[in-house]
């Protein structure tokens, strides 16, 4: 029994010695199976050193690092996996392999790799395209002689990314062979669509171990570029001036920019890379300005306009107006005349101004006619000045357009001084003032002071980035930062959502987030964030893709703490820190916004909702989570060094840079477009106007005063002769523009012919306006300037702004004192005035006026007019009003009492100011009569002087014989002394009567009264005639008393 167990023991154990053994060789033969050994020589066929590192990256993603051990390399066989290497760093640097281990699975032969030693060139100064659009750039190393594990073409990104981001190699590095003949090739590209796009020869300028500008690929190509932009401008500039469209300011810019070009190619030349790209940039941005100005030829000058020759016909009619006298038939043929001789030095010497088909032709030519139509039909239309009736408020402009030409052709030295200055002004203007887009770096003053950062910072982002709308910034402007080699940081943020936020799948259920910001490298958002991690750090943030911290709230409602993972849509990110509640809203990044527009939307109708459901994590999860990439940040070194960079930033690239100093302070750096002046010139015509300005002063202010003072009596509103000099300052602003630019037109017809001159041809609709606005703004501003003068020296009691001051008396009337001014002798005139308006409202239907009283108290000094005024508007009101006229000594004042019945009495004032404003408007047409009055005179002036104190003429036109000079020019002198203008129509003492009475007639058309009584019959019967030819009114002065009349009622009374 013993021998028997002995015996199945000792096979038991030799069945399992047997099988342990069988095991262990199926193990070896297995792993025989599943390994690839590799040979891995040097291009001389020695073995590489050990240690060399390569990776094994399979069809899942996931890498297996090696090392080569005495010249061989185990590679364990996988299907689809690829072998890379050797990694930069690991030992001499050799060029990479990416080959596929299927075909090497089954074969029995051990394959050889034989690397080729190469060498790492690193390529910086990636500077963007010459427009400002970021540049991409990719290197393709052509080999001439095949090697057996290499292609003949091998590809680089210049970012880091697949075969560049395994085997270690930094951006803008490539690696090329020592010893096997290649040719390395740049292919460049704008980020603008691709629509530049060059190849360029690198082999040339690469250097063992010393880094390459691209500056040496970029530049010429850029040039190239430039220089046809240059040619380009340079032909249409010629073409326009074969047209008549001189640009000669445009030209000396071309020239300018063209000797830029040259500047930059020496310095090029001379191996000064950077400086001579930045003076090519600014050629090419000068000659970006002068095309848009080009363009803006181009477009006008396509076909002729209508509103540049209806201007010139307008100022020609003005012109006409003024020079040819009153007469219609004068004016129109000073008119026909001067437009003949203007359309035609045009047609010949500028074509393009006149419209270029029938069309155009046909526009003007009936703009024309309805301007004229105008002209001719106002005085028909019944808005001719009545003596018993004041103008409406419509016809205001007539009146003022009429008395400003007559008083300039009773100054016609002072008007034609002006308008020659005006003139001078608005051609020097056209000339001299030459614009031009020139483009320069602006800098600002320090906007604000932030929180001093640990070093200087410079932030980049888009030029349209405003608080409420998050512009993304283009993220491949980040390869020209770091081929400058910077430390670059990178920020992202969601844009604002509504107040509820926007809804997140967070572990597993949904949620609505307030927003998500992203960091990435060097920036400041974490260094703030310091003071309000209550729980975990923030360090990692923006190190580490998948760190993040939350808001207390949300780590709250999620039941999460830091060391946490939190799923966000999908996203797997890790929680390292928490942000209090507890964090200001005010906190600001170093450049000065808001940490975070998500936080403190300042824009926003909503009140801020702080730092709550806010995730702060890496910038690529960001980015996955609809985030946008809106700043770049820049950590240079010293203060004058960060300044210099934000220069080169601002000018290369289409961003808009912020520089926030050692010390806090805050600049911002933009690249705009300045529209230049040319030269000192603009001062000489500055000076112009100023002198222009001082000349209508001086003028206005001496030889108006007895002018404004009789207006000024006449009523009470410093507004209404202020209506007056504005329209005379528009008669002149458009003869001054319209000789003007007559002017300019000649001298860029003739002066270039001669000699070249930096002066554009800038005659478009815009200019026309640009510079008529300055002609009339001249003489405005000089108007009112000496207007006010003037009415603050004669009319002193009168104001420029009345208010509304009402009072109740003791019989209940509400009463308001109206500022009015006028002349004791002038009261009845104005109580017969006022009453009459007054009674035309006495059969309307909105506002009912009866007048009921017009009574005179004599003790008192007081005209009193009473009315009942019914309103049926709105509000409808009845109100029992008085009219008082107070006389105290030479003048009289205007007090309103009304008693108001209506069903609402919180209307009060509104009532009370519609009955008001009545009476001011009649107050006011009152005002604007401007009398003119054709008299005779024989020896006495004893029929004259009643009718300056009832009419107060601004005017009187003397019908003389000749009889005395002496007796003449005493009665001119006392006439003017009454601040009366005075005219004398000289009638020859033995002429036929006829020509007597034309003469009469012709003077009298431009009266407004007629009248027939003086010493000398003669004279009062040729007046009289006249009155009855044109229909005028006529005036007898019989007692110091004023009869007015109509010819023909006259005569009926006669009859």
């Amino acid at each position: 029994m013993a021998l028997r167990l002995a015996v199945l023991t000792t096979i038991y154990v030799f069945i399992v010695l047997y099988i342990l053994l069988g095991s262990v060789n199926a193990s070896e033969e297995a792993v025989g199976s599943s390994t690839i050994v590799f040979t891995v020589l040097r291009s001389d066929n020695r073995p590489v050193e050990d240690g060399l590192r390569f990776v094994v990256l399979d069809s899942s993603g996931s890498e297996t690092v090696l090392e080569t051990v005495g010249g061989r390399l185990m590679v364990p066989s996988k299907m689809g996996a690829h072998l890379v290497g050797p990694l930069v760093g690991s030992g001499d640097a050799y060029l990479p392999i990416n080959i596929s281990l299927d075909s090497f699975a089954d074969s029995d032969l051990e394959p050889v790799i034989v690397l080729e030693r190469a060498v790492v060139v690193k390529f910086v100064e990636l500077f963007p395209w010459i427009d400002g659009s970021p540049l991409t750039v990719h290197y393709r190393l052509e080999l001439e002689s095949e090697g057996s594990i290499y292609p003949k073409t091998m590809r680089w990104s210049h970012y880091v990314e697949g075969l560049k981001r395994v085997v270690g190699l930094g951006e803008g590095e490539v690696l090329v062979p020592l010893s096997l003949s290649y040719r390395l090739y740049g292919e460049f590209e704008s980020a603008e669509g691709g629509v530049v796009s060059w190849t360029a020869d690198l082999t040339r300028p690469i250097r063992e171990a010393q880094p390459i500008s691209l500056l040496h690929a970029i530049y010429p190509q850029a040039i190239r570029v430039v220089e046809n932009i240059a040619s380009e401008a340079r032909s249409k500039l010629e073409n326009l001036t074969v047209k008549g469209v001189y640009l000669g300011y445009q030209l000396a810019m071309v020239e300018r920019a063209r000797e830029r070009i040259e500047s930059s190619r020496e310095m090029f030349e001379q191996g000064r890379l950077r400086g001579a790209y930045q003076l090519l940039r600014r050629a090419y941005m000068d000659l970006v300005g002068i095309n848009a100005v080009l363009s803006g030829y181009n477009d006008r000058q396509v076909s002729g306009g209508v509103l540049f020759p209806l201007f010139m016909v307008l100022g020609a009619l003005t012109f006409s107006h003024l020079v040819f006298g009153e007469k219609k038939s004068s004016i129109l043929a000073g008119l026909g005349l001067i437009s003949v001789i203007t359309f035609g030095f045009m047609a010949i010497a500028y074509p393009f101004l006149l419209p270029s088909d029938a069309w155009g032709w046909s526009t003007l030519l009936y703009s024309i006619l309805a301007m004229l139509g105008l002209f001719l039909s106002i005085p028909s239309l019944g808005l001719e000045i009545r003596t018993q009736r004041g103008v409406a408020l419509l016809a205001a402009s007539s009146l003022a357009f009429s008395v400003a030409s007559r008083f300039l052709k009773t100054r016609p030295l002072r008007t034609w001084i002006m308008v020659v200055m005006a003139a001078i002004t608005v051609s020097s203007t056209l000339l001299l003032i030459n614009t031009g887009i020139e483009s320069q770096v602006f800098v600002s003053s320090p906007l604000e002071k932030t929180s001093p950062p640990d070093t200087p910072y410079i932030v980049a982002y888009s030029r349209e980035y405003r608080y409420d709308n998050l512009a993304a910034v283009d993220m491949r402007y980040v390869s020209f930062f770091r081929s400058l080699g910077l430390d670059v940081g990178l920020r992202a943020e969601t844009p604002i959502a509504q107040p509820s936020g926007r809804e997140y799948y967070i572990n597993n259920r949904r949620y609505n987030l307030r927003g998500i910001i992203g960091v990435s490298g060097n920036t400041p958002l974490p260094k703030e964030l310091l003071q309000c991690i209550i729980s975990g750090e923030v360090d990692n943030v923006g190190l580490n893709s998948s760190a993040s911290v939350i808001s207390q709230d949300l780590a709250e409602n999620l039941g999460v703490s830091v060391g946490s993972q939190i799923i966000v849509n999908g996203l797997k990110l890790r929680v390292v820190g928490i942000i209090g509640i507890d964090c200001p809203t005010y906190l600001k990044d170093v450049d000065g916004y808001f940490a975070s527009t998500l936080i403190r939307p300042p824009m926003s109708p909503v009140t801020p909702a702080g730092w709550s459901n806010v995730i702060v994590t890496g910038l690529d999860e960001a980015l996955r989570l609809g985030a946008v990439p809106t700043k770049i940040y820049v950590v240079g070194g010293s203060d004058d060094k960060i300044y210099e960079l934000a220069e080169v930033i601002s000018l290369h690239t289409n961003l808009k840079v912020r520089v926030i100093k050692s010390g806090g302070e805050v600049y911002v750096f933009n690249l705009v477009g300045l529209r230049g002046i040319s030269g000192g010139e603009a001062l000489v015509v500055a000076s112009i106007a100023f002198l222009n300005l001082m000349v209508a002063s001086l003028a206005n202010y001496y030889e108006r005063r007895g002018e404004f003072f009789t207006m000024s009596t006449l009523g009470l509103n410093p507004g209404h002769i202020l209506l007056l000099t504005l329209a005379e300052a528009i008669f002149l602003g458009t003869i001054s523009a319209f000789l003007g630019i007559l002017v300019a037109l000649v001298v860029l017809k003739i002066v270039p012919a001669v000699t070249p001159i930096p002066i554009d041809f800038k005659l478009s609709v815009e200019s026309l306006m640009g510079v008529l606005a300055l002609s009339a703004m001249i003489f405005i501003t000089s108007h009112i300037v000496s207007v006010r003068r003037s009415i603050i020296l004669t009319t002193p009691a009168q104001t420029w702004k009345w208010v509304l001051t009402k009072a109740l008396d003791d019989e209940g009337y509400w009463k308001v004192e109206l500022p009015a001014k006028l002349r004791a002798s002038r009261i009845k005139h104005f109580i017969t005035y006022i009453s009459s308006r007054l009674s035309e409202y006495s059969y309307t239907t909105t506002v009912n006026i009866n007048v009921q009283e017009v009574k005179e108290d004599v003790m008192l000094g007081v005209y009193r007019i009473r009315f009942i005024y019914s309103s049926t508007e709105q509000r409808s009101f009845r109100a029992a009003c008085i009219l008082e006229v107070y006389r105290r000594g030479e003048w009289c004042s205007l007090v309103l009492r009304s008693k108001i019945e209506a069903q609402d009495a919180r209307f009060i004032d509104q009532y009370i100011r519609e009955i008001t404003q009545l009476i001011r408007q009649f107050t006011i047409e009152y005002a604007s009569l401007t009398i003119r009055i054709l008299v005779p005179l024989g020896r006495d002036l004893g029929h004259i002087m009643p009718l300056l104190s009832v009419y107060n003429p601004s005017e009187v036109k003397l019908i003389w014989r000749g009889m005395s000079e002496e007796d003449l020019r005493g009665a001119v002198e006392e006439l003017e002394r009454n601040m009366v203008r005075v005219a004398v129509v000289r009638l020859s003492s033995s002429g036929p009567v006829a020509a007597d009475a034309k003469t009469v007639i012709e003077a009298a058309k431009g009266c407004d009264l007629v009248c027939i009584s003086s010493d000398d019959g003669y004279l009062s019967s040729i007046a009289l005639l006249a009155a009855q030819r044109l229909n005028k009114r006529i005036c007898i002065v019989k007692d110091s008393m004023v009869i007015e009349a109509t010819a023909v009622s006259l005569w009926e009374q006669l009859r």
